[in-house]
Protein backbone atom coordinates (compact mmCIF):
# COMPACT_ATOMS: atom_id res chain seq x y z
CA UNK A 1 0.00 0.00 0.00
CA UNK A 2 1.44 3.74 -1.05
CA UNK A 3 1.69 6.24 1.17
CA UNK A 4 1.15 9.58 0.59
CA UNK A 5 3.22 12.37 1.58
CA UNK A 6 1.59 13.83 4.10
CA UNK A 7 0.10 10.56 6.06
CA UNK A 8 3.89 9.80 6.00
CA UNK A 9 5.18 12.60 7.95
CA UNK A 10 1.84 12.64 10.06
CA UNK A 11 3.24 8.78 11.13
CA UNK A 12 7.19 10.24 11.07
CA UNK A 13 5.98 13.01 13.23
CA UNK A 14 4.12 11.06 15.82
CA UNK A 15 7.29 8.08 15.86
CA UNK A 16 9.22 11.09 17.50
CA UNK A 17 6.76 13.11 19.36
CA UNK A 18 4.32 10.13 20.92
CA UNK A 19 8.00 8.79 22.74
CA UNK A 20 9.05 11.51 23.92
CA UNK A 21 6.06 13.10 25.26
CA UNK A 22 5.42 9.29 26.84
CA UNK A 23 8.68 9.99 28.33
CA UNK A 24 8.14 13.47 30.02
CA UNK A 25 4.47 12.27 31.12
CA UNK A 26 6.25 9.17 33.16
CA UNK A 27 9.17 10.92 34.37
CA UNK A 28 8.50 14.78 34.37
CA UNK A 29 8.14 16.44 37.83
CA UNK A 30 4.57 18.30 38.02
CA UNK A 31 7.03 21.91 37.30
CA UNK A 32 8.53 20.39 34.19
CA UNK A 33 4.82 19.02 33.27
CA UNK A 34 3.49 22.62 33.95
CA UNK A 35 5.95 24.21 31.75
CA UNK A 36 5.74 21.82 28.84
CA UNK A 37 1.61 22.34 28.47
CA UNK A 38 2.82 26.62 29.35
CA UNK A 39 4.61 26.54 26.35
CA UNK A 40 2.46 24.10 23.94
CA UNK A 41 -0.33 27.43 25.09
CA UNK A 42 1.64 30.07 24.29
CA UNK A 43 2.87 28.64 21.11
CA UNK A 44 -1.18 28.12 20.06
CA UNK A 45 -2.16 30.95 21.38
CA UNK A 46 0.40 32.58 19.34
CA UNK A 47 -1.23 30.75 16.39
CA UNK A 48 -4.43 31.51 17.17
CA UNK A 49 -3.14 35.39 16.75
CA UNK A 50 -1.70 34.95 13.46
CA UNK A 51 -5.03 33.76 12.02
CA UNK A 52 -6.97 36.32 13.46
CA UNK A 53 -4.65 38.82 11.99
CA UNK A 54 -5.22 37.41 8.56
CA UNK A 55 -8.50 39.22 9.30
CA UNK A 56 -7.21 42.21 10.35
CA UNK A 57 -7.80 41.69 13.74
CA UNK A 58 -4.27 42.14 15.27
CA UNK A 59 -5.17 41.78 19.07
CA UNK A 60 -1.60 43.21 21.24
CA UNK A 61 0.33 39.79 20.47
CA UNK A 62 2.82 40.70 23.80
CA UNK A 63 -0.12 41.72 26.10
CA UNK A 64 -2.09 38.09 24.77
CA UNK A 65 1.30 35.96 25.78
CA UNK A 66 1.30 37.66 29.01
CA UNK A 67 -1.87 36.99 30.23
CA UNK A 68 -1.53 33.52 29.18
CA UNK A 69 1.59 33.84 31.03
CA UNK A 70 -0.39 35.36 34.11
CA UNK A 71 -2.80 32.24 34.22
CA UNK A 72 -0.13 29.73 34.16
CA UNK A 73 1.22 31.46 37.08
CA UNK A 74 -1.98 31.01 39.09
CA UNK A 75 -2.35 27.11 37.53
CA UNK A 76 0.46 25.71 38.59
CA UNK A 77 1.48 27.73 42.22
CA UNK A 78 -2.51 28.01 43.11
CA UNK A 79 -4.71 25.21 41.65
CA UNK A 80 -7.46 24.36 39.83
CA UNK A 81 -9.90 26.49 42.96
CA UNK A 82 -8.05 29.45 41.63
CA UNK A 83 -9.02 29.16 38.09
CA UNK A 84 -11.72 31.18 37.41
CA UNK A 85 -9.79 33.83 39.00
CA UNK A 86 -6.58 33.39 36.59
CA UNK A 87 -8.93 33.47 33.44
CA UNK A 88 -10.45 36.82 35.47
CA UNK A 89 -7.12 38.65 35.82
CA UNK A 90 -5.69 37.72 32.26
CA UNK A 91 -8.94 39.63 30.83
CA UNK A 92 -8.65 42.65 32.70
CA UNK A 93 -4.82 42.66 31.64
CA UNK A 94 -6.41 42.48 28.05
CA UNK A 95 -8.63 45.46 29.12
CA UNK A 96 -6.26 47.81 30.46
CA UNK A 97 -4.18 47.22 27.28
CA UNK A 98 -7.27 49.00 25.24
CA UNK A 99 -7.31 51.78 27.18
CA UNK A 100 -3.94 53.01 25.86
CA UNK A 101 -4.85 52.48 22.24
CA UNK A 102 -5.64 55.11 19.30
CA UNK A 103 -8.16 52.96 17.57
CA UNK A 104 -11.61 53.27 17.23
CA UNK A 105 -14.01 51.36 19.83
CA UNK A 106 -14.91 48.94 17.28
CA UNK A 107 -11.07 47.40 16.74
CA UNK A 108 -11.11 47.48 20.80
CA UNK A 109 -14.07 45.51 21.26
CA UNK A 110 -12.85 43.47 18.14
CA UNK A 111 -9.69 42.88 20.04
CA UNK A 112 -10.84 42.23 23.51
CA UNK A 113 -13.41 39.57 22.41
CA UNK A 114 -10.98 37.98 20.04
CA UNK A 115 -8.53 37.76 22.49
CA UNK A 116 -10.47 36.65 25.53
CA UNK A 117 -12.17 33.77 23.80
CA UNK A 118 -8.51 32.45 22.66
CA UNK A 119 -7.61 32.69 26.67
CA UNK A 120 -11.11 30.46 27.30
CA UNK A 121 -10.13 28.42 24.52
CA UNK A 122 -6.74 27.43 24.35
CA UNK A 123 -5.10 28.35 27.66
CA UNK A 124 -7.62 28.15 29.92
CA UNK A 125 -8.79 24.87 28.44
CA UNK A 126 -4.90 22.87 28.23
CA UNK A 127 -4.69 24.87 31.82
CA UNK A 128 -6.62 22.03 33.09
CA UNK A 129 -4.01 19.12 32.28
CA UNK A 130 -2.34 20.60 34.91
CA UNK A 131 -4.57 20.45 37.27
CA UNK A 132 -5.12 16.38 36.29
CA UNK A 133 -1.30 15.80 36.50
CA UNK A 134 -1.39 17.57 40.44
CA UNK A 135 -5.59 15.99 41.43
CA UNK A 136 -4.38 14.51 44.14
CA UNK A 137 -1.57 15.97 45.95
CA UNK A 138 0.99 13.31 46.92
CA UNK A 139 -0.19 10.64 44.24
CA UNK A 140 1.69 11.23 41.20
CA UNK A 141 1.07 8.35 39.80
CA UNK A 142 -2.63 8.87 39.64
CA UNK A 143 -2.05 12.11 37.84
CA UNK A 144 0.59 10.44 34.95
CA UNK A 145 -2.60 7.79 34.52
CA UNK A 146 -4.87 10.22 33.79
CA UNK A 147 -2.45 12.02 31.63
CA UNK A 148 -1.94 8.99 29.85
CA UNK A 149 -5.31 8.35 29.92
CA UNK A 150 -7.01 11.55 28.09
CA UNK A 151 -4.80 11.23 25.60
CA UNK A 152 -5.23 7.73 24.61
CA UNK A 153 -8.22 7.79 24.78
CA UNK A 154 -9.21 10.64 22.39
CA UNK A 155 -6.24 10.30 20.06
CA UNK A 156 -6.96 6.59 19.59
CA UNK A 157 -10.98 7.68 18.76
CA UNK A 158 -9.09 10.34 16.44
CA UNK A 159 -7.55 7.68 14.66
CA UNK A 160 -10.07 5.98 13.95
CA UNK A 161 -12.12 8.39 12.83
CA UNK A 162 -9.67 9.85 10.11
CA UNK A 163 -8.77 6.34 9.11
CA UNK A 164 -12.28 5.26 8.73
CA UNK A 165 -13.72 8.81 8.00
CA UNK A 166 -10.87 8.89 4.59
CA UNK A 167 -11.92 5.17 3.77
CA UNK A 168 -15.66 5.06 4.11
CA UNK A 169 -16.58 8.29 4.56
CA UNK A 170 -19.70 9.20 2.35
CA UNK A 171 -21.81 11.83 4.36
CA UNK A 172 -20.02 15.18 5.11
CA UNK A 173 -21.06 16.41 8.89
CA UNK A 174 -20.32 19.81 8.16
CA UNK A 175 -18.91 20.63 5.09
CA UNK A 176 -18.40 24.27 5.11
CA UNK A 177 -16.35 24.50 8.47
CA UNK A 178 -14.28 21.00 7.65
CA UNK A 179 -15.15 18.87 4.14
CA UNK A 180 -12.86 15.98 5.52
CA UNK A 181 -15.44 15.65 8.21
CA UNK A 182 -18.36 12.96 7.66
CA UNK A 183 -20.66 10.68 10.12
CA UNK A 184 -19.14 7.68 9.39
CA UNK A 185 -15.95 9.00 10.64
CA UNK A 186 -17.60 10.35 13.58
CA UNK A 187 -19.39 6.96 14.68
CA UNK A 188 -15.97 5.52 14.05
CA UNK A 189 -14.13 7.71 16.29
CA UNK A 190 -17.16 7.04 18.81
CA UNK A 191 -16.22 3.20 18.58
CA UNK A 192 -12.60 4.20 18.54
CA UNK A 193 -13.04 6.36 21.68
CA UNK A 194 -15.12 3.58 23.91
CA UNK A 195 -12.79 1.09 23.10
CA UNK A 196 -9.56 2.78 23.89
CA UNK A 197 -11.16 3.94 26.60
CA UNK A 198 -12.04 0.60 28.35
CA UNK A 199 -8.39 -0.69 27.23
CA UNK A 200 -6.69 2.52 28.91
CA UNK A 201 -8.31 2.23 31.80
CA UNK A 202 -7.97 -1.53 32.64
CA UNK A 203 -4.40 -0.91 31.64
CA UNK A 204 -3.18 1.43 33.78
CA UNK A 205 -5.54 0.24 36.20
CA UNK A 206 -7.84 3.08 37.26
CA UNK A 207 -10.20 0.81 38.95
CA UNK A 208 -13.19 3.20 37.98
CA UNK A 209 -16.66 1.39 37.50
CA UNK A 210 -17.03 0.04 34.10
CA UNK A 211 -19.91 2.19 32.92
CA UNK A 212 -17.66 5.07 33.42
CA UNK A 213 -14.90 3.88 30.75
CA UNK A 214 -18.01 3.65 28.59
CA UNK A 215 -19.43 6.79 29.43
CA UNK A 216 -16.46 8.61 29.11
CA UNK A 217 -15.41 6.36 25.95
CA UNK A 218 -18.39 8.55 24.13
CA UNK A 219 -18.22 11.61 25.64
CA UNK A 220 -14.38 12.54 25.46
CA UNK A 221 -14.42 11.64 21.62
CA UNK A 222 -17.72 14.07 21.03
CA UNK A 223 -16.09 16.88 23.09
CA UNK A 224 -12.96 16.33 20.88
CA UNK A 225 -14.77 16.56 17.66
CA UNK A 226 -16.98 19.76 18.85
CA UNK A 227 -12.94 21.25 19.61
CA UNK A 228 -11.64 20.47 16.02
CA UNK A 229 -14.50 21.73 14.50
CA UNK A 230 -14.30 24.93 16.91
CA UNK A 231 -11.01 25.16 15.61
CA UNK A 232 -11.72 24.83 11.81
CA UNK A 233 -14.41 27.54 11.78
CA UNK A 234 -11.04 29.39 12.40
CA UNK A 235 -9.26 27.98 9.90
CA UNK A 236 -12.03 27.91 7.19
CA UNK A 237 -12.56 31.63 7.95
CA UNK A 238 -9.23 32.68 6.14
CA UNK A 239 -9.16 29.94 4.02
CA UNK A 240 -6.35 28.01 5.16
CA UNK A 241 -5.42 23.98 6.21
CA UNK A 242 -2.94 24.15 8.97
CA UNK A 243 -2.63 27.03 11.44
CA UNK A 244 1.47 26.28 11.44
CA UNK A 245 3.87 23.83 10.05
CA UNK A 246 5.84 23.18 13.34
CA UNK A 247 4.64 19.58 13.18
CA UNK A 248 4.54 18.20 9.90
CA UNK A 249 2.17 16.13 9.02
CA UNK A 250 -0.48 17.85 11.79
CA UNK A 251 0.14 21.45 11.15
CA UNK A 252 0.59 24.10 14.10
CA UNK A 253 -0.09 22.85 18.05
CA UNK A 254 -3.74 25.09 17.66
CA UNK A 255 -4.62 22.14 15.45
CA UNK A 256 -3.06 19.08 17.49
CA UNK A 257 -4.54 19.97 20.89
CA UNK A 258 -7.77 20.94 19.40
CA UNK A 259 -9.22 17.87 20.93
CA UNK A 260 -8.19 18.86 23.92
CA UNK A 261 -9.89 22.09 24.11
CA UNK A 262 -13.17 21.09 25.70
CA UNK A 263 -12.02 17.50 26.27
CA UNK A 264 -9.71 18.68 29.38
CA UNK A 265 -11.75 21.04 31.37
CA UNK A 266 -14.51 18.54 31.18
CA UNK A 267 -12.66 15.31 31.66
CA UNK A 268 -10.94 16.83 35.01
CA UNK A 269 -14.75 18.14 36.83
CA UNK A 270 -15.79 14.67 35.84
CA UNK A 271 -13.12 13.17 37.40
CA UNK A 272 -13.15 15.53 40.66
CA UNK A 273 -16.88 15.61 41.24
CA UNK A 274 -18.41 12.47 40.88
CA UNK A 275 -15.25 9.99 40.18
CA UNK A 276 -12.67 10.65 42.87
Amino acid sequence: MKIQGNTLKRYLTAAIAVPIAAILIEFGPPLIISAIIFIIALIASYEYQTILSKQDIKIRIYVFLLAVALQYYFFHFFGWQYAGLALFYSIILISLSEFFSNDSNEKRVQRILAASFGLLFISFSLGHLIFLRNIVPGNDELGRDLIFYIFGTVWIADTFAYHIGKKYGKHKMAPSISPGKTWEGFFACIIGGIISSILWGLWLELGFKFIYYITLGIILPILGHIGDLTESIFKRSVNIKDSSSILPGHGGFFDRMDSMFFTAPIFFYIIKLYIL
